[in-house]
């Protein structure tokens, strides 16, 4: 099935079928590449009692960027379904049926479905009551995840401790990624004389290595993974283990291809480690970074929802009053200031003139 990326092609898709359509549909679906719509087209044939209405499928608009999940952005594949909906009404005089058009949702009911469905009291969209134990009933999965983040929002538990590593120079920074702690990280097993009294952090610490630091860094990790590859052997996998395996890796170094079995093999987790690790402390010293090591202690819920409220849905700035009218119904204003002066005290943002700005490292650690 194609994509629909223009009306033309749902035009022709349209007109393929051969009949005068009465209803355009639009469901969401996803896969582990993401969210989709697909387009459907019904048409009614027969007279009175031999009426038949049948579905027919035209294709599916996919644009990805699944961030938006994340990030409370808008979702392009509904504004260009909802733009062809109009135009479909326009110019054949049918029903346009679109039950989610602001969220993705796979629970709603199908056109000739919609006598099954209940409305969601939340957001008023009609949807298949859920069959799970776990879930209510009255209202649709986005939704109550809402709830629940508001609830957690309120609460303003702790979020998970972490560590996050980025490069950063006076220009621009970049994220390495984030671990659970800092001993799954092939870096803590050498000793980096920056980074000290590891267990009384209580509150979010950043730790800098230089050019010197992360030239030692690396002298050290060359001469770990140097004796890790001088006793290298090659895993005895077949072809098809080799295919469906998730541990296992080919990887390049210094021209030679190295096959790797990591989930049985602590050496070959490290020969891949150590050349992963090498690869961002060449680009560091390459191209002038430091090395930042961000511990992720002592920071709440409230924390970190107002940094990816900044960072996704504003692109890292707004103004400050905008801020406490997207918050005003849940947080009050003394809470919502309050977080923003710990933010800006902790060197996550900058408050200047009204405008709030996200700092490189509040950039990082969401």
């Amino acid at each position: 099935m194609p994509n629909i990326t223009t009306f033309e092609i749902l035009d022709n898709e349209i007109k393929k079928i051969g009949e005068k359509p009465i209803v355009l549909e639009a469901l969401w679906d996803g896969d582990t590449q993401g969210w989709f719509l697909c387009l459907y087209i019904y048409i009614e044939t027969g007279y009175l009692f031999n009426k038949k209405v049948t579905r027919h499928s035209l294709g599916h608009i996919t644009l990805g960027d699944d961030i938006r999940v994340f990030s409370g952005g808008q979702w392009t594949e509904a504004i260009l379904a909802k733009e062809f909906g109009q135009k479909a009404i326009s110019k054949y005089n049918l029903e346009f049926y679109f039950p989610s058009p602001e969220q993705p949702d796979d629970d709603c009911p199908k056109w000739t479905e919609r006598n099954l469905a209940i409305k969601c009291v939340d957001c008023g969209k009609l949807i298949i009551p859920t069959d799970s134990p776990f879930l209510p009933k009255d209202i649709c999965y986005n939704c109550h995840l809402t709830r629940e983040q508001n609830e957690k929002l309120v609460k303003n538990d702790l979020i998970q401790e972490g560590v996050i590593l980025y490069l950063e120079n006076s220009e621009k920074s970049e994220k390495i990624g984030f671990w659970g702690s800092y001993s799954y990280i092939i870096i803590s097993n050498f000793k980096i004389h920056q980074i000290y009294n590891i267990d009384s952090i209580n509150s979010l610490t950043v730790f800098k290595l230089g050019r010197f630091e992360i030239n030692n860094l690396k002298n050290d990790v060359l001469n770990e993974l140097n004796n890790k590859l001088m006793i290298y052997e090659k895993p005895k996998i077949n072809e098809m283990e080799r295919r469906f395996s998730k541990s296992f890796y080919e990887i390049e170094y210094n021209s030679i291809t190295y096959q790797l079995e990591t989930r049985q093999n602590k050496d070959h987790n490290n020969i891949l480690e150590y050349i992963r690790t090498l690869k961002y402390l060449d680009k560091a010293l390459s191209e002038g970074y430091d090395l930042k090591i961000c511990f992720l202690r002592g920071i709440t819920y409230q924390d970190d929802k107002f940094l990816r409220h900044i960072n996704y849905l504003y692109k890292g700035q707004l103004e400050k009053e905008k801020i406490i009218e997207d918050f005003k119904n849940l947080l009050s204003q003394k809470q919502i200031l309050d977080t923003l002066q710990k933010l800006e005290k902790l060197g996550c943002l900058t408050v200047f003139d009204r405008t709030v700005t996200l700092t490189e490292l509040g950039k990082n650690i969401v």
